[in-house]
């Protein structure tokens, strides 16, 4: 009995020792990796801590775009086990959230393992709360993305989404610099859920992004912001772009249109206002490119400035099309072509270059190619080949039409043809540094090509001055700074057709005249009052220009003394367009202006070296303005003809802070020799 006994018990533990060595290695080996991924959740964690992006600061240190240090709040369910802990987290949670306690523990009991509670808390609230906040309660960084200054430039900035990532503006294009890169932490907790060590060798913490400098200044920004939306408000126009720059450098300094949008609240605001127009919309420029025009036969040496051009009294059938003028005149100078805004004379000019110079000319001055600005989404506007050219496509081209550029294209040409000839990219964003302050890119000015001369460009910066003093672009004047620019009106393409009911109005303008340091260009987009460049962007173009100097009286020292006396800049003007022509004039309109007489002496040429001051004696005023300009001294010319005197002797070797005064007076044809 006894042994029967033993053999039971024997029995029984063996069975169970069978059961317990099969479970064992059920467990163990049929289902290891089940349950050793259940123990390393409840026992390990990884996630990924967001980076801090970088700022975007203007010219002058004001930090347009930056990031708020908010947190998110993550809650584990152990804390919703222990009563007393859950109903102490809820009166915190409630003060930070705003939301009641009840509410609060209606959340804290539909918790599961680690469950995001609440997103983009303040630091200031977080920071008073922090110390007292329960275990099974986790902080971590959730930032946002601030712009102080709310609306201004938008367009240039951007905004980022959900994700802190750029999606428009600046905040895309530099996303790679400004997003930092994200930290990654893999820790051990106790069965309590509590961190007991992280593990160094694969856990690291975010970097912080690079802050990118811009060369917009928010001053000027805000200041184009204003004027345009005045603008198309004024003339109901249905929208309005404007670029400003600095157009020795290709630096954009401000870049608007309007309407615009709140980065900071892109579902409240319209998908078509947040279209950057200034890069991508193309449209045909109108008279605004005659400059251009001009200056390429002038650089081809098809047309001389003492010429004169029969403008048939503003009406011209040209291959069967009507070309007309505004006002009629029967002979226009070279200088008044520009000044009356001639579209006949600019037709008859445009067949004096064949299609392909023709062609190459507008391509070069960067026409039919982006700019590469460092904005994304830029049109390349639109450029005909010469094969593709009709009969008529040169004498429309010359007036503006048949052809779209977009107004940083605008821009960037007309800079071009006022700063001595360099067609520059342009750009948007001087550098980058990190947050110690190390640079780690730098975006210098870029020259592409240059298109015309020096000399070329010196002449047609001062006829653009002349169509400010006189004729199409008055409204733009300015009591005391000289202006240069340009008018341009078009036709609107609707439904494949021009409309006479609907315009693009611009006005390209540039200042000071002597030495270009501002180049502004304003679009208005169908205005209803005025509807013409000359009546609505030239008078938006001014106030603009005003404010700015104002605010920078030091990017304009020479200033008019007073609203009739001006600069010198004027005396070459009245040189070269002292009265119309008439039909005797016309009969010597090809021969050179200050040609010396048959028997007067010629001096030897007169050689310029850099740095040294030459002899300016019996020079007229436009040839001594042409050279002390190149030689980029400051200088102050008196009087009108030819110069008596000079504060500086030739040979004296010049320096950046040599100031010249020189003396100018009529002399009779027989005192004259050079």
């Amino acid at each position: 009995m006894n042994k029967n006994r033993v053999f039971l018990v024997w029995g029984l533990m063996v069975i169970a020792a069978g059961v317990l060595i099969t479970n064992l290695v059920r467990l163990q080996v049929v289902k290891h990796q089940y349950y050793s991924e259940i123990a390393s959740r409840q026992h390990e964690e990884e996630y990924r801590i967001s980076a801090e992006r970088g700022k975007i600061i203007d010219a002058d240190g004001n930090i347009l775009s930056y990031t708020k240090d908010d947190y998110s709040i993550y809650i584990y369910n152990r804390l919703t086990s222990d009563s007393t802990k859950m109903l102490r987290a809820a009166t915190y949670l409630s003060r930070i959230s705003g939301e009641k306690r009840s509410t609060v523990i209606a959340k804290l009991k539909k918790i599961s393992q680690r469950t995001l509670l609440y997103s983009k808390i303040s630091r200031e609230k977080f920071q008073n709360l922090k110390d007292s906040l329960s275990d099974g309660i986790e902080i971590l960084p959730n930032y946002s993305r601030v712009y102080p200054f709310e609306k201004i430039s938008s367009h240039v900035l951007g905004f980022v989404d959900g994700e802190m990532k750029g999606v428009n503006g600046v905040e895309f294009e530099y996303d790679q610099f400004l997003k930092g890169k994200e930290g990654f932490v893999y820790r051990y907790k106790n069965g309590l859920g509590k961190t007991v060590t992280i593990d160094d060798k694969v856990s690291y913490a975010p970097e912080r992004g690079n802050d990118v400098v811009l060369t917009l200044k928010k001053s000027y920004q805000q200041i184009l912001e204003e004027e345009l939306s005045n603008g198309v408000t004024k003339y109901e126009a249905k929208s309005g772009s404007a670029i400003i720059m600095d157009p020795q450098t290709g630096a954009i300094l401000a870049l608007a249109n309007f309407p615009d949008y709140h980065p900071s609240r892109i579902l409240k605001d319209e998908e078509e206002n947040r279209r950057n127009r200034v890069l991508t919309d193309p449209i045909e420029p109108g008279s605004t490119i005659k400059g251009i025009v001009l200056a390429s036969l002038l650089q081809e040496e098809l047309v001389k400035l003492t010429e004169a051009i029969d403008t048939e009294n503003g009406t011209f059938s040209f291959k069967g099309v009507k070309i007309t003028d505004t006002k009629g005149h029967k002979f226009l100078k070279v200088p008044e072509i520009l000044q009356e805004s001639s579209n006949i004379a600019m037709v008859k000019l445009s067949t004096r270059i064949d299609d392909e110079k023709f062609f190459t000319y507008l391509r070069d001055f960067g026409f039919g190619n982006p700019t590469s600005v460092d904005l994304p989404g830029e049109s390349a506007g639109l450029l005909k080949k010469p094969g593709e050219f009709r009969g008529v496509s040169k004498a429309f081209i010359s007036q503006g039409y048949e052809i779209s550029v977009t107004p940083i294209q605008m821009a960037a040409a007309f800079s071009a043809l006022i700063n001595g000839g360099i067609l520059y990219k342009p750009y948007i964003v001087k550098e980058v540094r990190d947050d110690r302050g190390n640079l780690i890119k730098n975006n210098a000015p870029e020259k592409i090509r240059q298109p015309i001369d020096p000399e070329i460009s010196e002449e047609v910066k001062h006829l653009l001055m002349n169509v400010v003093e006189k004729g199409t672009g008055m409204h733009a004047r300015l009591n005391n700074m000289q202006v240069g620019g340009k008018t341009g009106t078009a036709q609107k393409i609707i439904k494949g057709k021009y409309t006479s009911k609907e315009y693009y109005a611009s006005f390209a303008g540039f200042f000071p005249v002597n030495d270009p340091k501002i180049m502004i260009y304003i679009v208005l987009d169908a205005p209803q009052v005025g509807r013409y460049g000359s009546q609505t962007a030239a008078p938006v173009f001014r106030e603009t220009a005003k404010r700015i100097i104002d605010l920078d009286p030091a990017i304009a020292p020479q200033k008019k003394e007073g609203a009739i006396e001006s600069i010198i800049g004027n005396n070459k003007i009245a040189e070269m367009t002292e009265n119309s022509y008439d039909e005797t004039d016309y009969e010597y309109s090809n021969i050179e202006e200050n040609q010396p007489e048959v028997n007067q002496p010629l001096k030897e040429p007169l050689v310029i070296k850099q740095g040294i001051m030459p002899d300016l004696t019996n020079l007229s005023v436009k040839n001594v303005f042409g050279i002390l300009s190149r030689l980029g001294i400051k200088f102050k010319i008196e009087g009108n003809g030819r110069v008596v005197a000079q504060s500086i002797p030739p040979g004296t070797v010049l320096t950046r802070n040599t100031f010249c005064k020189v003396e100018c007076k009529r002399v009779k044809r027989d005192e004259v020799n050079r």
